[in-house]
């Protein structure tokens, strides 16, 4: 090897830790004023109160728990619309088996998806662990009572009693594991017996004891490596523990049990740590922990155990959005959710009420050149012609271009390589060369070169006047109540919500409909009349 490359490597390897923590921080959600200003309107403007859990699903769209809100919210990827898909925003308790948009949660801290795409969330001032059917709307409580309190192990889930649960969790053959706070111990509920179990007391007796037998102080955040061992936060014992999914005895994975801060660049067993909640883990199986009362997002490196600081500077407060993650002010990040394909660090941000976001940079993955400048579209006679700038590509592979009729569905259509350009900008070109009739709606898929992706926004070309069936919707965005009008007689309405599933269906056979909607948020009217369909975007507000 010459001289040159091994200077080169030599000083990456050295600037790699810095490399790792000197990604820029932004506002994903929240305006850092403290409310609830309503939903079907952009995250970034939209008040939050108090976010704390975080999860995103198979197709990227983020969950929050919006804990003094009452509301477990949802901001689709496509269009960075946030919803509500829980909670009136009235702290209580109505029922089960009723659409969880009409259903009153009380103070939501967690959020998680099962392997089939459904929602749990913590339902802590109820001491419940409820459960959104996603095809459905439909809200139940898979464990939890009317009491909190503690009455035992052994029992079905729904007729144990937890108190105040903060955390909840998949191992990976399904079952549910609960950071159940104020009992002091950490529960299971058997995937297939519904039988809870758990460890017990509250406090602290030693390590290298079977973790059935510990004594916990406040477990708070609840998380699994890829061995499946168990790794959860001690809120008041300010540690993080580890049981071994094979010998079941628990250790200290970080902290020292004395609250405070004594450094970074030691080992993780030797630091204090403070207010520790919710710890996540990269691609390389470093740990992430959002440590509430001392500011700061700790990592501990997977391979020496050395702990560091990749967000917070200790200090609380708001101090603004583009700076490095590491000079930047957090106030009270109890939450944090890593997006390990993305490479992408969700926080929540409690008291400054955002959700806060760090891209790249990480270990295991390589960051996107998320800088897409530009992306139009325009028909010509035969085809569509696509074209986009993008600038500083790194690690970008290619462009995967999608198309869809219904803003829902999207297929590919062709791959356009990237030029790793990263000194300047690049445009690109792309010719649809079959569109489909009427509406086109396109995306671009960013792929990277280490598997990750990221898509555009949604952009539409419509061709032609659609066949003569031309339909007008007003008002929109509206406040609940719309008129549809078309030129030629309606032989269906469908209206599908931002998840793909059709919540309305009519067929009037005539031009002048009056439709209602009660929920906020964003929809897709599909208006069909003979043998052409065409599709609109409606938004609604309250």
């Amino acid at each position: 090897m010459s001289t040159w490359i091994v200077k080169v490597v030599i000083i990456y390897l050295i600037l790699l830790p810095q490399l790792l923590v000197a990604q820029n921080i932004s506002t994903l959600a929240g305006t850092g004023v403290p409310g609830y200003n309503g939903d079907g309107i952009n995250a970034s403007a939209a008040q939050l109160k108090g976010p704390q859990g975080i999860v995103l699903d198979g197709s990227r769209n983020i969950f929050i728990a919006d804990l003094e809100n009452n509301r477990v919210r949802r901001i689709d990827n496509a269009t960075g619309i946030i919803s509500t898909v829980a909670g009136t925003g009235t702290s209580g308790y109505n029922g089960d088996g009723i659409l969880a948009v009409n259903a009153q949660i009380a103070y939501p801290s967690a959020v998680a998806l099962d392997a089939a795409g459904d929602l749990y969330f913590t339902d802590r001032g109820n001491s419940r662990i409820r459960k959104i059917t996603m095809s459905t709307g439909i809200i139940s409580t898979v464990a939890g009572t009317a009491t909190g309190g503690y009455n035992g192990d052994g029992i079905l889930a729904t007729a144990a009693q937890l108190n105040n649960p903060n955390d909840v969790a998949f191992d990976a053959s399904g079952n549910l594991f609960i950071a159940d706070w104020f009992n002091n111990r950490v529960r299971k509920v058997d995937k297939l017996t519904g039988v809870i179990a758990g460890t017990g007391g509250a406090g602290y007796n030693g390590d290298g004891i079977a973790a059935t037998t510990a004594i916990i102080d406040g477990p708070c955040g609840i998380i699994f490596d890829n061995a499946g061992n168990i790794y959860f936060a001690e809120y008041s014992g300010h540690r993080v523990r580890k049981i071994n999914i094979v010998t079941g005895i628990i250790s200290t994975f970080a902290g020292t049990a004395t609250a405070g801060y004594n450094g970074d660049g030691i080992l993780a067993t030797t630091a204090q740590l403070s207010g520790c909640a919710y710890i996540r883990f990269d691609l390389g199986e470093s740990m992430y922990i959002g440590e509430g009362s001392n500011q700061r997002i700790r990592r501990i490196d997977a391979s020496t155990g050395i702990i560091s600081t990749v967000g917070g500077t200790g200090t609380a407060g708001y101090n603004g959005d583009g700076m490095p993650a590491t000079t930047a002010w957090l106030n009270y990040p109890f939450s944090i959710y890593f997006d390990r394909p993305q490479c992408f660090m969700y926080i929540g941000d409690y008291y400054n009420n955002r959700i806060r976001t760090i891209a790249g940079g990480f270990a295991g993955c390589l960051p996107l050149p998320l800088n897409l400048l530009s992306f139009t579209g325009k028909s010509n006679d035969s085809y569509n012609l696509l074209q986009w700038q993008a600038a500083g590509e790194m690690n970008n592979g290619s462009f995967e271009i999608e198309r869809s009729n219904d803003y829902t569905n999207f297929d590919s259509i062709g791959t356009i390589r990237a030029t790793l350009n990263v000194a300047s900008t690049y445009s690109y070109s792309f010719i649809d060369q079959h569109p489909l009739e009427r509406v086109n709606y396109y995306r671009l898929k960013q792929m990277g070169n280490d598997g990750s992706f990221v898509y555009s926004k949604i952009i539409s070309v419509t061709r032609g006047d659609g066949g003569g069936l031309s339909v007008t919707i007003y008002p929109n965005p509206g406040y609940g109540q719309t008129r549809i009008t078309s030129s030629r007689m309606i032989d269906e309405i469908k209206i599908v919500n931002v998840t793909g599933q059709c919540i309305y269906r009519m067929v009037p056979k005539e031009k002048n409909i009056l439709v209602h909607l009660k929920q906020a948020g964003i929809y897709f009217i599909q208006i069909t009349a003979g043998d052409e369909t065409i599709t609109k975007k409606l938004g609604v507000s309250r």
